[in-house]
C-alpha cells in the first residue's frame, strides 16, 4: 500500500510541474495571439510547421502562427494561408 502512495504522489508531482515546462516551449496564448486559441511561435531555422505547404511568409523572419480549419493564420501580419 505504501508504495502506491509513493507512486501516486510522484505523478501528481509531476502532472503538477507539467504547465511550466509546456510554457517554456514555442507554443504560447496570449500576446498576439486571440483569446481562446493557441498559437507557436517559428523562426529561420526551426522545423518546417505541419501543413507548410500552402504557406509563402517571409522565411528571413519570425512568425507567430495558428491553425483552423481555414488554414494557417500568421497573427503577426493578419494573413490565412488557405488549405486550398
Amino acid at each position: 500500500m505504501t508504495r502506491i502512495l509513493i507512486v501516486g504522489a510522484l505523478a501528481l508531482a509531476g502532472a503538477l510541474g507539467a504547465p511550466v515546462a509546456a510554457a517554456q516551449g514555442p507554443s504560447y496564448q496570449g500576446g498576439n495571439c486571440p483569446p481562446g486559441l493557441t498559437c507557436t511561435h517559428w523562426c529561420p531555422g526551426d522545423p518546417a510547421i505541419p501543413g507548410g505547404q500552402v504557406l509563402s511568409w517571409d522565411g528571413n523572419v519570425c512568425h507567430d502562427w495558428y491553425w483552423n480549419s481555414y488554414g494557417i493564420v500568421d497573427v503577426n501580419a493578419g494573413v490565412l494561408y488557405p488549405w486550398r
